[in-house]
């Protein structure tokens, strides 16, 4: 749960329109997927991964068999590259706000 906290931390404000899951699914998959065919499987996965969270949360599950650790190290590795992503958006930011205060 702590890693698609994770996620959700990097995703948020939710809408109220569309779910969560919806909501992280989508924002994940345009955030990191370079192609059509890569956000498709990251939104399948993700899809896959909230499915087991919520077992988690919700129905008490505490063993994973060995799909569901692969799927966390996926997670793990979506959280990595989502947060990658968060922060060279801030930095190229940033460096557009110093090169525009630069030119004023």
């Amino acid at each position: 749960d702590r890693d698609v906290t994770g996620v959700q931390t990097c995703a948020l404000p939710i809408s109220k329109e569309i779910g969560l899951n919806e909501l992280l699914r989508n924002r994940c998959a345009y955030l990191i997927g370079s192609s059509q065919e890569e956000r498709e499987d990251l939104y399948k996965t993700f899809s896959d991964i909230y499915d087991v969270r919520s077992q988690i949360v919700h129905r008490g599950k505490h063993r994973l068999n060995a799909h569901e650790r692969s799927l966390l190290d996926r997670l793990r590795s979506i959280c990595r590259r989502v947060i990658q992503r968060e922060v060279d958006l801030l930095r190229a930011d940033k460096k557009k706000e110093v090169a525009e205060q630069s030119a004023s």
